[in-house]
């Protein structure tokens, strides 16, 4: 067995969240709800899910795309730069 950290989780539901490319108000609610539960900011993540949608740059892709770093960096990257 693998263990996921709650970064990746964070990752995987922005990216299902913003499959369509729209982020529903039901989708920014469980984004929501999972960050305060596992202590991510939800603004962060919610910002994620767009810019996974191609709606707002996103300092992710911006900065911090390097093929060494691992999904869980990125992420942790992600949520520390706001």
């Amino acid at each position: 067995t693998r263990n996921i950290s709650i970064y990746e989780v964070a990752r995987q539901l922005a990216a299902m969240a913003s499959a369509d490319g729209i982020i529903s108000s039901s989708e920014r609610h469980l984004l929501k709800e999972y960050a305060e539960v596992n202590g991510i900011d939800s603004g962060k993540l919610i910002r994620m899910a767009y810019a996974i949608a191609g709606k707002v740059k996103s300092p992710e892709v911006a900065q911090v795309a390097p093929a060494e770093l691992t999904k869980d960096v990125r992420c942790r990257l992600f949520f520390a730069e706001g």
